[in-house]
């Protein structure tokens, strides 16, 4: 989900970049500029969180008669979850990111507790609109919000030209140094991503426009500006959160200063923008998605409402403790669009009165036979979740019970249809810590559903705020593991070692070597067994002392 949401933040911002490049960056609309590009970035970074949703006027799909009893019994085991293998390159990013973090984050701070000492050390001159901060320290004019820093000699001399101080006189009007701010704020987040670092410099660009415009608005000629310009270009400034005079790019600061402005043109390439955003949202947005909504115009809300109904032993429907009829009905049927009932029974009836008891609960209703859904269950299916809930809840755990059974879901005990499974897990966990959510203890069970169910409420389920915390959780039961190869042949015996080394052997452990009763030397022996492979080689056992090793004719 991180690396989705960057990597359209990054695309986004890209578009908006190459636009402002290409169209606008070499226009006079400089302040149209100014909240374009401060637009880019708010736009390029909030867009990927932003989902959409649309009605569609679609028939609601009938569902087929179900009425399946749940009371038999069936499989209640837990399904061991297996501990996520720990993830170090996720680790080592989170830690390289910190680690930037931190930093920017340390120089962002520095710099505005440096400008504060500034300030507290300066002499303050009041003026209309703006404070001069006079210093001893040799500096090049700059200003952050009312303040305008000047060297105290040079001003007291009127060694700074007034074309000067009107440049930054026009940066604090405009407040361009909550610009700063605001990009800067976003590039500590943000400061892997090289986009926010050049869109920092484009906005400071523009700034050093408006501040020339609004310098050259005082009646200063455009030539002497522009020596006044060059005569600054070479000379260093301070911190990133101010706004100097001889900010860098002067050559297209120059050439800016002589163009034209072209009315007719100006309005076309601001109208470019309105598709431009356009594009953007369809592209870049985090999820359209489309909720249907029958002819009936109810909400969302009120499809797919479950009557939760008892059925006594006299055979009577009961809701909520009430005995069920036409009118009860009619005053339920103005707030909830009923699409299936869920009956609880004390009792396992047989197929042939449950039908009954459908009929009987159609003709109450006056539902149609194809659109409405019916299922049975004893009292004892709702024990397991309640029971596992509980011993959970002893020991401080969060739960979450899903079982899954001929194509019927019921989680925490409670019948739940496919189209609300996301909103009821999401209920459930609602308001869960992350540590709830890496410690709860989860219960999920299946048996007798057909392959197209299981993969829809697995997708359902893999949509929920359950798995946005844990996102190795799955619903459905992993695949059993394939059966063992055959175990390979064993290996074939070794080798008996040969006569040569067997002699070379007895003669390290100091053996007598006898040929034809008669004692030879170990090189006689290993000549002798050269020559004819057919002598016999005989050491007896246990070795005496010293072994005796007999070679003799086969």
């Amino acid at each position: 989900m991180i690396v989705t949401y960057l990597i359209k933040s990054t695309l986004c911002l890209a578009v908006f970049l190459l636009f402002y490049k290409l169209v606008l960056e070499n226009s006079l609309l400089h302040h149209f500029k100014r909240y374009y590009l401060l637009f880019a970035v708010g736009f390029a970074t909030a867009i990927p969180l932003v989902t959409f949703t649309y009605d569609t006027n679609t028939t609601v799909e009938e569902a087929a008669i179900v009425y399946q009893s749940t009371g038999e019994e069936f499989s209640k085991e837990t399904i061991p979850v297996a501990a996520p293998a720990t993830n170090y390159t996720q680790i080592a990013l989170v830690i390289i990111y910190t680690l930037g973090f931190s930093f920017f984050t340390v120089r962002f701070t520095a710099n505005l507790v440096r400008l504060k000492r500034k300030i507290s050390k300066a002499h303050l001159l009041p003026k209309k609109g703006f404070t001069l901060v006079l210093l001893k320290t040799k500096m090049i004019p700059h200003s952050f919000f009312k303040w305008i820093f000047l060297n105290e000699n040079e001003y007291h001399q009127d060694k700074i030209p007034k074309e000067v101080l009107a440049h930054e006189a026009t940066h604090v009007r405009q407040k361009h140094s909550w610009d700063i701010l605001f990009i800067e704020l976003i590039q500590v987040i943000f400061w892997f991503n090289p986009l926010i670092w050049l869109s920092r410099n484009t906005i400071k660009l523009n700034h050093e426009f408006l501040a020339d415009k609004g310098a050259l608005n005082e009646g200063t000629q455009i030539s002497t500006y522009q020596n006044l310009l060059l005569s600054y270009s070479s000379c260093a400034h301070h911190t990133s959160l101010e706004s100097p005079f001889n900010y860098s790019l002067t050559k297209k600061r120059i050439v800016m200063l002589s163009k034209s402005f072209n009315r007719k043109t100006a309005i076309l390439k601001t109208l470019l923008v309105i598709p431009l955003v356009a594009l953007c949202l369809f592209l870049f947005n985090n999820e359209i998605v489309a909720q249907s909504q029958n002819t009936t115009d109810l909400s969302a809300s009120e499809l797919d409402e479950v009557l939760n109904l008892e059925l006594n032993t006299a055979g009577v429907f009961l809701f909520e403790g009430k005995e069920l009829d036409k009118q009860a009905l009619d005053s339920l049927a103005v707030q909830q669009h009923i699409t299936s009932a869920l009956v609880k029974t004390d009792v396992n009836y047989p197929e042939s009165l449950k039908k009954e008891k459908i009929e009987q609960l159609f003709e109450l209703t006056r539902s149609s036979k194809s659109s409405f859904c019916v299922e049975f269950y004893t009292g004892n299916d709702e024990n397991y979740a309640s029971q596992f809930n509980t011993g959970a809840q002893r020991n401080g755990k969060k739960s979450l019970v899903i079982e899954i059974k001929n194509d019927q879901i019921w989680i925490n005990g409670k019948f739940t249809p496919i189209s609300k499974l996301k909103a009821v897990i999401n209920e459930i966990t609602k308001g869960w810590s992350p540590k709830e959510y890496a410690e709860a203890v989860r219960s999920f069970m299946f048996k007798g559903n057909s392959i197209a169910f299981s993969k829809k409420a697995e997708k359902e389920f893999q949509k929920t705020n359950y798995v946005k915390e844990n996102p190795s959780a799955k619903l459905l039961p992993p695949p059993p593991p394939a059966p063992l190869s055959e175990l390979p042949p064993p290996p074939p015996p070794p080798m008996p070692p040969s006569i040569q080394d067997h002699l070379l052997k007895m003669k390290k452990l100091g053996s007598i070597f006898l040929f034809n009763e008669e004692e030879i030397s170990f090189d006689s022996a290993l000549e002798l067994v050269k020559k004819d492979k057919t002598l016999s080689i005989k050491t007896p056992l246990p070795y005496s002392n010293p072994p005796k090793t007999y070679i003799s004719k086969s």
